[in-house]
């Protein structure tokens, strides 16, 4: 029996790890992007989701079978976290500044628009 639970345990563990991200010191939390009405959400389960901030739906999920190029990389600016996702055909770029205050600077880049989009967010209250 206890082989039996130790194994279902493993399993829910590689299963849960699938779909999260080892976020490291990146701060955990949502921050709204007021531009687009939008919620990005930091879970402590290293898990990364956009959700419209009004009404709560999920946007897109953004799981490890769904991105690539996933870093953490730490500079004098602050902390960055960047990946790719072909589904959505964008590079997103989220630092946390080496200020004290909890914003982040978001940067999309895409094909399509010259420059991409940059927003400073505030943490959600």
């Amino acid at each position: 029996m206890k082989k039996i639970l130790l194994g279902l345990l493993i399993t829910a563990m590689c299963a849960v790890s699938m779909f999260a991200f080892d976020l490291g010191d990146f701060p955990k939390g949502t921050w709204i992007d007021s531009n687009w009405n939008g919620a990005w959400t930091f879970g402590v389960d290293g898990t990364i989701k956009l959700s419209d901030a009004k009404s709560g739906e999920v946007i897109y999920n953004f799981t490890q079978d769904k991105i690539s190029d996933f870093k953490i990389s730490p500079s004098l600016s602050g902390l960055t976290i960047s990946f790719k996702c072909e589904e959505t055909e964008r590079t997103y770029s989220f630092t946390k500044p080496a200020a004290l205050d909890t914003s982040l600077e978001l940067k999309i880049d895409c094909a399509w628009v010259s420059g991409g989009y940059s927003v400073k967010m505030d943490m959600k209250k």
